[in-house]
């Protein structure tokens, strides 16, 4: 059975796919969808039907602009230690509070959490980010509706201190891989600064080609 390259949209997964070798029997490079729903559904199924022993998840996401430090760029990919979930709970805005700050855990009494600790594979990631080896592996956080300007992402970063960008599918196909019990690494390219929604500003592109560099030598590996 192949090992799996999850991809949320077709651009995303046309870009990785052609950059690097997918034509090889160990991987399947497969498009999941964009949210949290669609890619959890898609990557459940997907898990099920390959049954693979280890799964990169690929593409892009927001920077948060005052947690780069000068160390990550807009075109520069990370590997994930951990993804956290927001919006499961009551309330919007400052009025938000956490379903498991309540009690109440929203898939089991031993098991709700809102964050997952991600597996990396094959390498260490000093190894995986050997073009930029001063790039440390953060957290990211996983949103359903992505951050509309500066007062959000602000709202978002005060909440948690501890992640560096943001996205719409990672917590979601950590879970699912979770759930089979096969290891996860995410891979994500910055293409934009959380909270601006002015796609003119944005690197697509670039950061899904560094996405690509940082993942060929994962797939490549024996």
């Amino acid at each position: 059975m192949p090992d799996l390259i999850l991809v949320p949209t077709d651009r995303e997964r046309e870009r990785i796919a052609n950059a690097i070798s997918t034509h090889d029997s160990r991987w399947r490079c497969c498009t999941i969808g964009f949210g949290v729903i669609a890619a959890g559904v898609a990557a459940a199924a997907e898990l099920s039907r390959h049954r693979p022993s280890r799964v990169i998840l690929a593409g892009i996401a927001g920077l948060y602009r005052d947690r780069a430090g000068g160390v990550f760029r807009l075109g520069d990919a990370a590997c994930f230690d951990s993804v956290w979930i927001d919006g499961i709970g009551v309330g919007q805005g400052d009025a938000f509070i956490d379903a498991v700050a309540m009690g109440w855990n929203w898939f089991s009494e031993d098991r709700s959490t809102t964050s997952l600790t991600l597996a990396p594979i094959a390498q260490p990631a000093e190894s995986i980010n050997a073009s930029r080896p001063d790039l440390p592996r953060p957290a990211l956080l996983t949103v359903c509706s992505a951050s509309a300007n500066e007062r959000e992402s602000s709202w978002r970063r005060d909440r948690f201190p501890q992640v560096l960008g943001e996205d719409m599918e990672s917590f979601a196909v950590a879970f699912a891989c979770r759930a089979a019990g096969v290891p996860l690494t995410v891979v994500r390219g910055f293409s934009n600064w959380v909270g601006d929604r002015n796609h003119g500003h944005w690197k697509i592109d670039q950061a899904l080609d560094r996405v690509a560099e940082t993942i060929a030598p994962l797939v490549t590996s024996p």
